[in-house]
């Protein structure tokens, strides 16, 4: 089955710029000359020359005179909350094969009807004939205006109880085969990255799961990047090629708008501040509801139960609210970047900054300071998604980097467990094996000395158990286990096993604590293997003074244990004391060796693992 956390995050950036560099449609213009009569293939914008009249709403007629020109055949100057505008413009004298008037993918605001001289040729909307009209959706227009159309007028009458009235879109005329070329070479990238991150948000979706149960939301990035994604489809004229329904674009224009500052607040706080109760979260949560309030408000203003002034007003608070959003994202990263030297910050604000560069670039074009016709947004937006992917990314990685560690420390834990269990058996096992023959003897032997002697080896027996079970629960509480521990228990069994049988007992230590905690089976195995070459040197050297030695450092653990007596001779092949110790120090991956030359010296040799 397909496993989409595998699924490379670049691999899709890859087939992204593919898509926009190889595949992007061309485009020739020429003109053609049929039967002596030329035909434009090149369309033509309709720039200079535009007129404009504030409508009568009581007079629905087109108005014959004081028309005044202006630059841009939007928001002409003199509104005084008029709603109706009259707009006009002299089509060029040049023939095209099935001509028509395109209007790109901002539209027209809010209702219009399109005449050529006194002829309706266009309806967008529903308009009374007083000119009153109601939000029908926003669209690209694609207007069949006929043949006979040189030098004609061609006239807008445009109702709007919006903030903007007129022509936001690019006005365009010429064949509607090389107006559709057109519309798809000049969209074709914003089309193809709006898509790609939609694409890249349901795949968030899907994957981060984890994020409803860690946050009680779903992945905010997808919900951010759908959002994005379908805004940025919104400013294109293909989705109306390819889907013509006004209300519907509309709707999902006005929820992808308030959805951009919950996927941008959201994320914040699911990456940053991932804390529900803070003011992170708070905030996210009143974005939330007043995208639910918006999106109301619209679909209300839509079925005309409400005036768009109290969608403007809303699309006003929205804009403040962004503003105020995006200081205080910016802030946090900023903070958590060069304060706290956050990598996952910097990325961020690196990702952030060409959305500010392309938001300036456009209102200075915006403002007639710059003279240009295209829109980084998209391109930034992208990046900025894409940030915010490596975000997710890295931290996708750095989570399934912990569960594997603590899978393998589990696996670790329960090899321990088992070894801990052996050794119990076998430690404890063989006290009590000793005892239950001791009790046998007792019966078989009732007189007072001998009753004496076996509750005295009795009594021994049961305390090293007690000693035995000691080890063992000390060694179960990882918390505890630190080489200071560890020498200190050393030093203690050593000095009670040597001293009170009137020998000298010398410990000599040297720690260095950056060292990593031992595990529970590496102090139980030590324990064992010093505890048994203590024993064999009381009952084999008879020495007079006893020298332990312990060097801990962060690679190397060393143990000797030296004394002063006749040395071991053919004890060292006898009994399986010395064997025990060697398979042990095998099994921590270490040596052991027996100098008995000069009186006896062990000495362990141990490989740590570093610390980290």
């Amino acid at each position: 089955m397909f496993n989409f956390h595998y699924f490379s995050r670049a691999a899709l950036f890859f087939i992204l710029i593919f898509l926009i560099l190889f595949l992007e449609p061309a485009q020739e213009f020429f003109p053609d000359n049929t039967e002596g009569k030329t035909i434009y293939r090149s369309p033509c914008e309709m720039l200079d020359g535009w007129e404009y009249h504030w409508g009568n709403i009581e007079n629905g007629g087109i108005p014959k005179s004081e028309w005044a020109a202006v630059d841009r055949p939007i928001n002409p100057p003199d509104r005084n909350g008029r709603t109706l505008l009259w707009l006009r413009h002299a089509l060029p004298y040049r023939n095209w094969e099935v001509p028509a008037l395109l209007i790109d993918g901002k539209g027209v605001l809010l209702t219009f009807k399109a005449f050529i001289d006194d002829r309706m040729i266009y309806q967008f909307g529903r308009m009374t004939p007083s000119g009153q009209g109601n939000l029908s959706g926003i669209s690209s227009h694609i207007i069949h205006i006929g043949n006979n159309f040189a030098g004609k007028q061609l006239t807008l009458k445009v109702f709007s109880d919006y903030t903007n009235i007129g022509i936001r879109g690019k006005v365009t005329i010429g064949s509607e085969s090389d107006l559709i070329q057109n519309i798809i070479k000049k969209d074709f990238k914003r089309f193809v990255i709006g898509i790609f991150m939609m694409f890249i948000g349901i795949l968030d979706l899907m994957i981060y799961k984890e994020s409803v149960r860690k946050t009680g939301a779903v992945s905010m990035l997808g919900v951010l990047a759908i959002s994005v994604g379908v805004y940025t489809l919104n400013v294109t004229a293909i989705k109306d090629l390819i889907l013509y329904a006004p209300v519907f674009w509309f709707n999902v224009y006005i929820a992808a708008m308030f959805l951009i500052p919950v996927g941008a607040m959201g994320f914040i706080w699911q990456t940053f501040r991932p804390v529900c109760g803070n003011i992170y979260h708070r905030i996210w949560q009143f974005h939330l509801i007043f995208a639910l309030i918006g999106q109301s408000v619209f679909i209300l203003i839509l079925a005309s139960f409400l005036s768009m002034a109290v969608g403007s007003f809303m699309l006003t608070i929205l804009r403040v609210l962004l503003i105020l959003e995006l200081i205080l994202i910016v802030s946090v990263c900023v903070k958590d970047a060069l304060v706290k030297g956050n990598i996952e910050a910097r990325i961020y604000l690196f990702g952030f900054i060409p959305i500010i560069i392309g938001g300036i670039h456009d209102v200075l074009v915006g403002l007639g300071r710059i003279d240009s016709t295209y829109s980084f947004v998209p391109w930034a937006l992208m990046v900025f998604i894409l940030s915010m992917e490596i975000i997710k990314r890295q931290q996708n990685i750095r989570t399934r980097n912990r569960l594997e560690v603590y899978a393998e420390e589990l696996e670790v834990k329960s090899k321990e467990k088992t070894e801990l269990i052996n050794e119990l058996h076998d430690g404890l096992g063989g006290f009590l094996t000793s005892i239950k023959f001791l009790s046998e003897m007792g019966k078989k032997n009732p007189s007072d000395e001998g009753i004496k002697e076996i509750l005295s080896d009795i009594s021994k027996l049961s305390s090293d158990s007690l000693i035995e079970i000691g080890s063992f629960m000390q060694s179960l509480e990882e918390e505890e286990i630190s080489w200071p521990v560890v020498v200190e228990n050393l030093y203690r069994t050593g000095k009670k096993m040597i001293e009170p049988l009137g020998l000298s007992f010398e410990f000599k230590e040297n720690i260095d604590l950056e060292a990593k905690n031992p595990d529970s089976i590496l102090f139980l195995n030590l324990l064992r293997i010093y505890k048994e070459g203590l024993t064999n040197i009381i009952k084999h050297s008879k020495a007079e003074q006893v020298i332990v030695r312990v060097d801990i450092s962060t690679r190397k653990l060393m143990l000797s244990i030296k004394d002063d007596g006749k040395g071991l001779g053919k004890d060292i092949v006898r009994g399986r004391g010395l064997p025990n110790m060697r398979a042990r120090a095998q099994k921590l991956n270490g040596s052991f060796t027996i100098d008995s030359e000069d009186g006896t010296c062990l000495k362990l040799e141990l490989v740590l693992k570093a610390a980290g």
